[in-house]
């Protein structure tokens, strides 16, 4: 009986279409329909019932996915564990990201990881939705925003925190601005599924005010509507860690410094996810404990956005300054500026 034949049959029912699990599996679907054709043609019985747009279940293929799936998760922890006894990650680590997260920031870890452990192969899926860790074939994900789904496990790294930034012309030199300004100046908006653009404000005694954005521009990509925004085209509501750079540079400033800004919910994570099982492969971990170790003194970008909100609006073309201070004050300040320089030189490496 073929192992691949039950492997396909599987995934096949967690990502509901002979079509997905090709996709994940980078081959043509006639291949893995071939496979559970086989599969059924060996066991004389009929798995799924097929029409040209559903795929469902009989009972037989019921009954055969409920004894199959936990031995064929059995075999896998039994090959991980093997692999395992060499105590030195080895094979293919594939991580799921958003595609501009992986260029801001995992490329910059990437370099010290692969060379902390030579043996190991890294396969990045950029934008992919890991829906169903497992059955995509991902081993870790990193997950931005709302919670994990139920069938993985996940690690948090950290909040999520968004800004409204905007360039220093945009701002023209106005030292404080409320929500409420934003119904009329042009806003850059990221379209949320299923939810109308509003952005939440919370201030520090924890009243919330929701306002709807005068949209000039709506486009699904962060890195569009920061680059709108550096062109001084309007105010953008993005994650801190995509706008780090620009916000340590002084080209885009946090505009509102004081509140805590949403599209969603301010609770977002940053989190690891990795599937649901007793055994953590050692590849996994090693990944698992490197990003968590980047983190566990907050975000890397956190100094950068830390110094920026702390300079706070500037006049157009003005040099951002840093507000009076006590003494104390002055001093954490100026370590951020120092850190915020190191980033910089840092980045060009």
């Amino acid at each position: 009986m073929s192992l691949e034949g039950i492997r396909a049959f599987v995934d096949a029912v967690s990502l509901g279409s002979f079509a997905a699990v090709a996709r994940a599996r980078r081959v043509a679907p006639s291949s893995v329909s071939r496979l559970v054709r086989e599969l059924e043609d060996e066991l004389e019985v009929r798995l799924f019932h097929r029409t040209t747009r559903t795929l469902s279940l009989t009972e037989a293929g019921q009954a055969y996915l409920d004894r199959v799936r936990p031995l064929l998760d059995e075999l896998e922890q039994a090959r991980e564990v093997a692999r395992d006894l060499g105590e030195q990650p080895r094979g293919t680590l594939r991580i799921a990201v958003a595609d501009t997260f992986a260029q801001l920031h995992l490329a910059r870890w990437l370099p010290e990881f692969l060379a902390a452990y030579p043996e190991l192969r890294v396969e990045l899926a950029l934008g992919a939705r890991y829906t169903d860790l497992v059955s995509e074939q991902i081993d870790v994900a990193i997950r931005l925003g709302p919670s994990a789904p139920t069938s993985a496990i996940a690690k948090k790294l950290g909040p999520m925190r968004r800004v409204v930034v905007a360039s220093p012309a945009r701002l023209g030199g106005r030292a404080r601005l409320r929500p409420e300004a934003l119904t009329e100046e042009p806003c850059l908006v990221f379209p949320h599924e299923g939810r109308g653009a509003t952005w939440r404000f919370r201030d520090r005694k924890g009243n919330v005010r929701e306002i709807v954005p005068n949209a000039r521009v709506t486009a699904p990509d962060g890195v569009v509507l920061e680059r709108l925004a550096l062109a001084g085209e309007g105010f953008a509501l993005l994650p801190d860690w995509l706008v780090a750079d620009a916000l340590c540079a002084g080209t885009l400033v946090d505009a509102f410094p004081r509140h805590e800004v949403t599209a969603s919910d301010f609770d977002a994570t940053i989190s690891l996810l990795y599937a649901s099982r007793s055994y953590l492969p050692i590849k996994v971990r090693a990944f698992v404990d490197f990003v968590a170790a980047k983190f566990r003194d907050g975000a890397p970008w956190e100094t950068a956005t830390s110094a920026a909100s702390a300079r706070g609006p500037t006049k157009a073309g003005s040099r951002a300054r840093a507000p009076s201070a006590p003494a104390r004050g002055r001093r954490r300040t100026r370590g951020r500026r120092s850190a915020c320089r190191t980033r910089r030189r840092g980045n060009r490496g």
